[in-house]
């Protein structure tokens, strides 16, 4: 994993490989931004900082590596959250962007998860409508205006329903589930906690 990390950031893990990880302080809010302590972070070389430095642990906490200290990262929601840019491409909200949809989720909410090559991620709600949009541009055989949307909105996390749609001439298939659900689902820690260190 560290392989990811900025070329400091490895030299300062090897400098001091025993820094205590901190808990509590990072936060990722459900459309990509990153908050110290509730306060937002603006600045564009610390946000860049930030993405660069994401990752996850084996237990599927996810943190930002900064030098040789762990932070620890609570999620409001899910790991990652996708963006649509003007071109109608997918990134994340580290700026990558995504080559493969391995399939959606709609939660019991009304959003859309997304499943990439990164992982599970909520579809920012600015870009709900236009994501809709493009899959109702490919949805075969249909002149309905809302014909997607309606499919969506009715699936229904309780009867294991599923329905298939296209994006960009791959079949993805959709989902519903239970926004309670989804972290154990995909295998990530919300909101990661300090272990126990005397058992």
């Amino acid at each position: 994993m560290t392989k990811r990390f900025d070329k400091q950031v490895i030299r300062a893990l090897e400098k001091w490989p025993n820094v205590p990880a901190c808990y509590g302080w990072l936060r990722l809010d459900r459309r990509g931004n990153w908050l110290i302590q509730e306060q937002s972070i603006s600045h564009p070389r610390a946000i860049d900082f930030l993405g660069r430095n994401y990752g996850c642990d084996e237990n599927g906490n996810w943190f930002v590596q900064n030098g040789p200290q762990r932070a620890y990262c609570n999620l409001d929601y899910t790991p990652w959250i996708y963006r649509l840019d003007g071109l109608d491409q997918l990134f994340t909200h580290t700026q990558n962007p995504i080559k493969e949809i391995r399939g959606l989720v709609v939660d019991d909410n009304g959003d859309i998860l997304i499943e990439t090559e990164y992982g599970i991620g909520l579809l920012e709600d600015r870009d709900l409508a236009r994501f809709i949009e493009i899959l109702e541009s490919q949805a075969e055989g249909t002149n309905t205006n809302d014909f997607i949307g309606t499919r969506l909105a009715n699936l229904e996390p309780k009867s294991n329903a599923s329905i298939k749609l296209l994006w960009h001439g791959k079949s993805i298939i959709v989902q519903a589930m239970y926004g309670s659900d989804i972290p154990n689902a995909f295998g990530y820690v919300a909101v990661p906690i300090k272990a126990d260190m005397n058992g």
